[in-house]
């Protein structure tokens, strides 16, 4: 498990069950990468999104990313199974097209016994001056490019 206040990241079985819980942003990014890293070698993950109540466009993009092959092992793409996404946070996959990225998928109901219940709404205002890692605002409106960036 990786976290701090502001993020938890959880892992339990095989195929890994990821549940992420709180704010993904540039402070909190390196807790993303380590608990993602649970999931190096698997054909399939699963993640709970339930609890997320912030994504900036770099954490979004490092989840997509875990479809993609490694060119150092050669391995396929891989399924991520996107579980209970918020409803901010669908539409936002939707926008980019990163939810027909090939082995991406979404399920609504969060991850069973994943202890998380209901999703985070955040208001538009709320992202007002939030900006993702690599510096691009947040705000309403604001377009991202191709998840392979």
């Amino acid at each position: 498990m990786a976290d701090n206040e502001a993020l938890r990241v959880s892992t339990s079985g095989s195929p890994p069950w990821l549940v992420i819980a709180g704010e993904i942003d540039e402070s909190t990014y390196p807790i993303l990468l380590a608990g993602l890293a649970a999931a190096e070698g698997y054909r399939e993950i699963r993640i709970d999104l339930s609890g997320v109540r912030y994504c900036d466009l770099a954490g979004l993009h490092r989840i997509v990313g875990l479809t993609w092959p490694s060119s150092a092992s050669g391995r396929p793409i891989r399924r991520v199974v996107l579980h209970a996404a918020p409803s901010w946070l669908a539409e936002i996959l939707q926008i980019l097209g990163w939810d027909t990225v090939p082995g991406i998928a979404l399920e609504e109901l969060p991850l069973s016994g994943s202890g998380q219940a209901g999703s985070a709404v955040i208001a538009p205002e709320a992202v007002q001056g939030h900006r993702d890692v690599s510096g691009r605002s947040m705000a309403p409106g604001a377009r991202g490019t191709d998840p392979a960036m």
